[in-house]
Order: C-alpha cells, then structure tokens, then sequence
C-alpha cells in the first residue's frame, strides 16, 4: 500500500520538477535577451571599428542564445503533457480508458 502511494507520488514531483526547469529556461532567456540589448546598445560607444564589432558579435550571440532558450521554455510549455492519470481525480488511468482516447 505504501508503495502504490509512492509509485502515485514520482509522476508528479517529475512534473514538478519539469516545471522548474521550463521556468529556469524562461528567466535565463530573459536575461541574456537583456544583456544582449545593453550590449546592442554599447555597439555605439567604442570609438574604434574593432570594439563595435566585437560588441555587435557579442550582442548577436546573446540575443540568439537567450531567444532560443526562452523560445524553448515556451514551446514545452504550451505543448500538451500526455499523462497517465486522470486530470479530475488524479488517479492512474486504466489501458481501457487510454485507448478509449485515442
């Protein structure tokens, strides 16, 4: 009995956990989004070629880098989590009611 209430218990702190991660995605995506337009901004102040190019590099990798991630975060979130319980109750769904389904 007290196995069957862990067993119940591992899919949601994996979903948890996942949560988390998508989360941690999105925040850090933000944040180099940020440092990427400070960093587009600074492409104006070197008063040498070398420094702005260097700058508009830097910024182009920031700003792709921390796109992708937050884009990334979005998409696992927004996609549909296919799960084996039922979303009223909680409880694991029967292969009878999954194929019922699909």
């Amino acid at each position: 009995m007290v196995k069957a209430r862990m067993d119940e218990q591992e899919p949601r702190e994996n979903e948890i956990e996942q949560g988390e991660d998508i989360a941690a995605l999105e925040i850090v995506g933000g944040f180099l989004m940020i440092l990427g337009c400070a960093m587009v901004v600074a492409v104006f102040w070197p008063p040498t070629p070398v420094g702005k190019i260097t700058n508009l590099i830097v910024a182009v990798i920031l700003l792709g880098v921390g796109l992708g991630m937050f884009l990334r975060g979005r998409s696992v979130r927004k996609t549909p989590r296919h799960s084996d319980r039922d979303t009223a109750s909680g409880q694991p769904v029967s292969a009878d009611k999954r194929a019922q389904r699909s």
